[in-house]
């Protein structure tokens, strides 16, 4: 499977912290232990999104109890969801 790399925006040259902020996105992956497959579940979600959907008893193998997540490991092996940095971006501030 192919993986994207990571875009970042070149910082500005006229960069100062009062005129220009970081805009982080993150995507959340579904990784099979096995062999190594991955899907991406999301992508473009803030780190609070990645965090609460990471920390879901649901996204893991191990620990989901219910059927669609017990059904996914009988049929694939052993998974779980991580988040991974998407996109960095700098946006210029609006006065």
């Amino acid at each position: 499977m192919k993986h994207r790399s990571l875009k970042i925006f070149r910082k500005p040259l006229d960069f100062n912290e009062q005129e220009w902020f970081t805009l982080t996105t993150y995507k959340i992956v579904r990784q099979w232990t096995h062999n190594d497959n991955r899907r991406t579940v999301a992508r473009g979600v803030t780190l609070a999104v990645a965090q609460a959907h990471c920390n879901d008893p649901e996204t893991c193998s191990q620990t989901c109890k219910g059927r669609t997540g017990k059904a996914r490991t009988r049929r694939s092996g052993p998974w779980a969801d991580h988040y991974y940095v998407d996109r960095v971006q700098y946006v210029r501030r609006t006065a």
